[in-house]
């Protein structure tokens, strides 16, 4: 929806709904005479080259087959992307200041916009006079300065998010999945690869000094046995077909459960391989580290809630 095409909404449903109580259309008034500042469309722009580079890859996190691994792959890509688009700030640049003028252009052709004096025009790039007393100092011209300014908050958006991305894809717990994933994959497709158990030892095992650790007396000569009779779980039901996924595994067990293989057997012959399955399967899920990463960037989330709260009210009106 274009910028104004809302805004023409709003204020002919004002006009027609003088009904209204006189705080919310004074809210309303000061959220229309917000749109028109400069801060606005820069955040607005900038949220959507983000979530454009973001949401390409929902769908592949989404899907019912991804090991964290192949998840981490996704992010990693990810990271990159926002890396080199924060390199990138002269097209976003032009594409800001482009938009600006062509809003200001089509103001002239919408007639109601033209009755109100609520709006005369995106605002010209502006930064506070604090910041533009510094900026003057190592810029020649008053517009780079200010086009200095809008670069920092460009940048500084880029590189909040990437690194709480790394430090997500860094996480301690994150790296021990990583090695459960690839242990268990490892046993049904390459048997033959060296097997570590170091974090895992470290996180749920004897090094971890917690009571009652799940991997408790771990050692690599046991784990290899009981991965053998993962291993023949999965010939004897899947043949020499390969695992493609984690979840693969996780229906192999539940499937030799129901129809071949008790649970108690399980136990007694592949106690650690359950446990590791368990620990994966039960770990929280959470988008913690990614509102976190938007909400250290204050001034997009400001923009993005009054942006939904304008929709909000036309949605109100004209119901």
């Amino acid at each position: 929806m274009s910028l104004l095409s809302l805004f023409s909404d709003i204020l002919s449903n004002k006009e027609e709904r003088n009904n209204l109580k006189a705080e919310k259309l004074q809210e309303m008034s000061g959220l229309l005479k917000y749109m028109q500042s400069f801060e606005f469309l820069f955040g607005i722009k900038l949220s959507k080259l983000l979530y454009c580079e973001v949401d390409k890859i929902t769908t592949n996190l989404q899907g019912d087959k991804v090991c964290i691994s192949n998840a981490m792959q996704f992010v990693s890509n990810l990271v990159e992307t926002l890396e080199a688009k924060k390199q990138d700030f002269e097209s976003f640049w032009t594409d800001v200041m482009g938009k600006r003028s062509e809003l200001n252009d089509e103001y002239q052709n919408i007639p109601i916009l033209q009755r109100y004096n609520f709006y005369t025009a995106i605002e010209e790039p502006l930064c506070p006079c604090a910041s533009i007393r510094v900026l003057r100092q190592v810029h020649d011209t008053e517009e780079e300065a200010v086009k200095a300014y809008w670069y920092d908050h460009y940048v500084g958006t880029f590189e909040t998010i990437v690194e709480d991305l790394r430090d997500r894809l860094n996480s301690p717990l994150i790296k021990v999945f990583v090695e459960i994933e690839n242990l268990l994959l490892n046993s049904i497709n390459s048997s033959l690869l060296p097997i570590s158990i170091d974090l895992m030892d470290e996180a749920y095992g004897s090094k971890s000094n917690h009571q009652s650790a799940p991997l408790e007396g771990l050692n690599v000569d046991e784990l290899k046995r009981q991965l053998q009779y993962l291993k023949t779980q999965w010939t004897s039901i899947k043949g020499n077909e390969e695992a493609s996924s984690f979840i693969d595994i996780v229906h192999l067990v539940r499937e030799s459960i129901k129809k071949e293989t008790p649970l108690r057997h399980w136990e007694v012959n592949a106690k650690y391989v359950l446990t590791l399955l368990r620990l994966i399967l039960v770990a929280a899920g959470t988008s913690t580290y990614a509102e976190r990463a938007f909400s250290l960037s204050c001034r997009m989330i400001t923009l993005l809630v009054i942006l939904i709260y304008l929709l909000g009210i036309v949605m109100i009106l004209t119901t």
